[in-house]
């Protein structure tokens, strides 16, 4: 197209130019000049014949009109006047046409191109349409990842310990991750993990695993017990993608100070022995989580000192490269945390971020960034003995899933016992005090079935299970209570019948009459069998089923602070 205008330009040239030679060739013949008399009508003819082929290939105009008004001129006899002026309106017919084609052209060419804009200016909307919703869908992420990644202030705070943390992702949202949670009453279960790959899914991935190990903290677990268990929950979601995770996790007792851990192909972490100065690397050999079936891991344990702290970490820390090419390392990483130990934990974390930086020298982090800081600042006093649970079979958690599959095998006065258990460690758990109603129910202890279903009621009144179950009990009762009365009732009557026949008689004894005949009688039958079919069609929970739901509910519930 932007040649166009060039012959446009020298098609009017050669337009003018033809006119002007057919004329100036009619004007000698008429006036005589020229010798031989036909010599400027072929000369004429001959410069438009050119001029109108120099146009016609210039701007690929028609050239029928142009070619047939060179013939009628370079025919027959000599031209006159009347076949010049012929020939030339010819020329201009042809030039005409050829000029109302370019304008059609230029005209068609011009909508095409409004045409192309508009759909280029949609196609421009859709896709700013697009990136919209993919920053909006990466904020989204993002806020659900600082979510998943608790803030320093939000780990748990005690006079045992102090805690101090950075998180530095590479994008909007990644896959690194650390997390600190209560283990008992004295524990600390420590996290750092690694997800392979960035974006969304990363993140998504992300916040399995960190409820994965939740779910699994307890007072005295094994940490590779823990690994492998983390792992087989994993394997059937990431079999059929390219993540794995890498993790480190860590059980502290603050009460001993020994710190028992256990790796998934993850970095090693670091202990800062404060007595010595030095800090030593705490290494775990196992295979990332997410790739077999069945990985071996192997648990280690370190004393920990008053004073000593333990840093956990990702490779997007000591992987860091300048623009040298050279990393971080473990080297700078063990030297930075030696200098930030005389600073409070909560400043170590961000003293090491500040010297990754500087060796950086404004580079940028090609991958996350995650460390987690773990001061065990003093020993804390032993629980009770009463209260203390002494390894796994006393977790909180284990201990309900215990009572649930003893009710469901039918062994209800050991699932009693577990879940009396379980309500010394939390007296508040509604569900459990349900459970433990409809187990002394079975047992035939009414009485206590009833005050367990209205303890409950008290602390969560909305439960249907525990509403329905108070609804049964209040029912039967009402119905012992109505059949005790008519009872009563019968024996008095028949204690006053006594009474009356032997207000005759001197020496008649009431009590002593009246006694027998209260033990004798015996309540209508109308009375006693409703209530006997109520208690047996109307169990607070059938089988075990109910048993079973309470689990969930103990599963789903957060560990108390007892805990």
């Amino acid at each position: 197209m932007s040649r166009r205008p060039w012959r446009s330009g020298i098609f009017l040239i050669s337009w003018l130019g033809s006119l002007a030679a057919l004329g100036t060739a009619a004007l000698l013949a008429g006036l005589g000049l020229g010798e031989p008399p036909w010599l400027p009508w072929a000369a004429g003819a001959a410069l438009a014949a050119a001029a109108a082929l120099a146009a016609a290939r210039l701007s690929a105009l028609p050239l029928a009109a142009a070619a047939r008004a060179a013939r009628s001129l370079a025919s027959g006899e000599a031209p006159g006047p009347l076949r010049a002026g012929r020939a030339g309106a010819e020329l201009a017919a042809a030039f005409g046409e050829a000029a109302e084609s370019f304008r059609r052209r230029l005209a068609e060419a011009g909508k095409a191109a409004a045409e192309r804009a508009e759909a280029l200016s949609g196609a421009m909307d859709e896709l700013h349409a697009r990136d919209e919703t993919r920053a909006r869908e990466g904020r989204m992420a993002a806020k659900m990842q600082r979510r998943i990644v608790p803030r320093p202030e939000e780990l748990p705070e005690r006079r045992e310990s102090s805690f101090g943390a950075i998180y530095l992702p590479a994008e909007n949202t990644g896959g690194d991750l650390y997390d600190a949670a209560r283990a008992g009453k004295n524990g600390l279960a420590l996290l750092a993990a690694d997800v392979s790959g960035r974006g969304v899914t990363a993140a998504l991935i992300a916040a399995m695993v960190k409820n994965a190990f939740r779910v699994r903290t307890g007072w005295d677990v094994d940490p590779a017990a823990v690994l492998g268990s983390v792992g087989a929950e994993l394997l059937p979601i990431l079999g059929e993608t390219d993540h794995f995770v890498t993790a480190f996790y860590a059980l502290l007792d603050l009460e001993t100070g020994l710190l028992r851990y256990a790796a998934a192909g993850h970095p090693p972490a670091l202990h800062f022995r404060r007595r010595l100065a030095k800090v030593e690397e705490l290494d775990a050999a196992g295979p990332p989580l997410g790739l077999q079936a069945e990985s071996p891991f192997a648990a280690a344990e370190r004393r920990l000192e008053e004073g000593d702290r333990v840093l956990l970490y990702t490779d997007g820390l000591t992987g860091a490269r300048n623009y040298r090419g050279e990393p971080f390392g473990r080297e700078r990483l063990a030297e930075a945390f030696l200098r930030a130990a005389p600073r409070p934990a909560s400043e170590s974390a961000g003293l090491l971020s500040a010297s990754l930086e500087s060796f950086l020298i404004g580079a940028p982090r090609g991958d996350d960034v995650v460390a987690l800081v773990c001061e065990f600042r003093s020993f804390a006093r032993p629980e009770d003995a009463a209260r203390r649970r002494l390894g796994e079979r006393e977790d909180w958690h284990v201990l309900a899933r215990r009572g649930a599959e003893l009710a469901a095998k039918g062994k209800v006065e050991e699932a009693v016992g577990v879940y009396e258990r379980i309500l010394e460690i939390e007296p508040s758990d509604a569900a459990s005090l349900n459970n433990l109603g409809t187990l002394y129910w079975r047992l035939g202890r009414r009485e206590e079935a009833a005050a367990r279903f209205e303890a409950a009621a008290r602390i969560d009144p909305e439960d249907p299970r525990i509403k329905r179950n108070l609804i049964l009990a209040e029912s039967v009762f009402a119905a012992r209570s109505a059949a005790a009365e008519a009872e009563l009732a019968a024996g008095f009557a028949a204690a006053s019948a006594v009474a009356a026949d032997a207000a005759e008689a001197d020496e008649a004894e009431p009590a002593e009459a009246a006694e027998p005949l209260a033990e004798e009688a015996e309540p209508p039958r109308a009375a006693a069998e409703p209530i006997e079919e109520l208690v047996e069609e109307a169990e607070p929970v059938e089988e075990a089923e109910p048993v079973e739901e309470a689990e969930e509910l103990v599963e789903e519930a957060e560990p108390v602070e007892e805990l």
